[in-house]
């Protein structure tokens, strides 16, 4: 493993589970007249590492997170991400772990080769939005130190749901929406002759997305798009205390029966879940963008 570059931005994560993965590969033979394995009938194997990462939805690192979740970053502000090849992009990570002792964040892991597997966007009436993060790594390792002292902004950073999701140009009542994207990444990719290292995490399946609203039905319009399985326009807005916002653009159909029921407080309530679709085959743009503004 080379050496990493000094971090360009720390992100403060709200869950982790990074972790590095050595392979033992073990001897089957028996050796006569021992009845426990030897030292010298193993050695190391594959290695790779990967895991999650649960941020707040935050500026900070978005354009550089955006870019390797979707694929192509265009525009000099506001910034348009589309889908795009995923090759040659790679994620370089250091990761400050607080540790239970004198010596706080005394456990630092360095990962090389990082890809997005998948991603997931939540927003929620009175909540700061989330966004998750699966990854794959080519390599990890830990380290003595970071390459740099954390710094962080000194004003609010973050964004909540108050830009809020419309069908068809209508506001919905919506209470929360999850957005969900998988980049379909064969991470496996180990062959003879590499030294048991991963090579770069390729597109082998075709990408997923999905949306999902936790609202209030004030009229029947959704249910009739399900009958007819009518594709519309579906757009989730994030917005946040400072400015700038992130809005996600997405055709989508309503992929299953979204019956209302009566809650407690007496209204017609229920979960919506939407498949994303591109309308040209030709243009992938067309099932989902992102519009990141900065200010």
């Amino acid at each position: 493993m080379g050496h990493l570059p000094a971090p360009d931005e720390w992100l403060p994560f709200v869950t982790e589970s990074i972790t590095d993965s050595i392979d033992r590969i073990e001897s089957k033979g028996r050796y006569a007249a021992s009845r426990v394995k030897n030292s010298n009938q193993w050695t190391t194997g594959r290695v790779g590492g990967g895991g999650s990462i649960g941020l707040e939805l935050q500026h900070l690192g978005l354009r550089t997170i955006l870019q390797h979740a979707f694929g192509v970053e265009s525009g000099a502000g506001p910034y348009t991400y589309d889908i795009g090849d995923l090759e040659g992009l790679g994620l370089s990570m250091e990761i400050f772990k607080p540790a239970s002792s004198s010596t706080p964040g005394s456990m630092v892991y360095q990962a090389e080769g990082g890809k997005i597997t998948s991603w997931q966007m939540r927003g929620q009436v009175g909540e700061i939005a989330t966004l998750g993060l699966d990854l794959d790594f080519e390599e990890i390792s830990r380290a003595a130190s970071v390459g740099s002292a954390p710094t962080y902004p000194s004003s609010p950073d973050f964004f909540t749901f108050e830009g809020g999701v419309t069908w068809n140009g209508a506001q919905l009542n919506a209470k929360s929406v999850t957005i969900s994207g998988n980049n379909g990444l064969k991470t496996d990719r180990y062959f003879l002759g590499n030294n048991n290292r991963k090579l770069e995490q390729l597109e082998a399946n075709p990408r997923v997305y999905n949306v999902s609203v936790d609202m209030e039905f004030d009229n029947d319009a959704i249910l009739d798009d399900y009958d007819s399985g009518t594709e519309r326009a579906l757009v989730v807005t994030f917005s946040g205390p400072g400015t700038g916002s992130l809005v996600v653009t997405t055709n989508a159909r309503v992929e299953s029966e979204p019956t209302p029921t009566i809650g407690g407080d007496g209204m017609l309530e229920g979960t919506v879940n939407f498949m994303v679709l591109a309308s040209d085959p030709a243009d992938d743009s067309t099932a989902i963008d992102a519009v990141y503004t900065v200010a």
